[in-house]
């Protein structure tokens, strides 16, 4: 998944909802390298705690976006 934004320095905001499940980073492979000025931030929360929430610069968030797991049932 990748998302395009024309202005790659402005921050942006992403949710990701399970319908069933949940989604979370898999720990053992997220790596981010932010520079300096790029910072993430990120919340769960919603109903049950399925929703993740992403903040950043658009750069940023597809990095992270490379390390969404989701655990179905």
């Amino acid at each position: 998944m990748k998302m395009v934004y024309s202005d790659t320095t402005e921050n942006i905001s992403v949710t990701v909802t399970a319908q069933s499940g949940s989604v979370f980073f898999d720990p053992v492979r997220i790596k981010l390298q932010q520079l300096s000025d790029d910072v993430l931030s990120i919340r769960s929360g919603g109903r049950g705690g399925k929703d993740l929430m992403l903040q950043g610069t658009i750069e940023v968030v597809n990095d992270a976006l490379q390390f969404l797991v989701y655990s179905g049932y």
